[in-house]
């Protein structure tokens, strides 16, 4: 769920609620930054305790992989790419 979205030069800034997530997106609509903050891997590591995932936060494929983006281009047809994460604090001026 977005929690707040707003300009920042060219680009939307995108504030995920609940999740300590952030990304910025690009005027053709690509995501070209997305960043997960403490709370987001303080919830990792709860889901980790609790064995609901079977990876640590440092192993995580969110992290050491990317996510991979789906979204729809003008063209009529989906178009898919990978966005290397980010953590905030590696993040300059987030």
């Amino acid at each position: 769920m977005v929690h707040r979205m707003y300009l920042v030069g060219s680009e939307l800034r995108v504030e995920i609620a609940y999740g300590d997530v952030l990304a910025f997106i690009t005027p053709n609509g690509i995501v070209k930054d997305l960043s997960f903050g403490d709370a987001y891997w303080f919830a990792h590591k709860a889901l980790e305790a609790s064995q609901k995932l079977a990876h640590s936060a440092e192993a995580c494929p969110e992290r050491t992989r990317g996510v991979e983006i789906r979204s729809w281009a003008a063209a009529g047809s989906w178009r898919e790419y990978s966005v290397k994460t980010t953590d905030y604090a590696g993040t300059p001026g987030r």
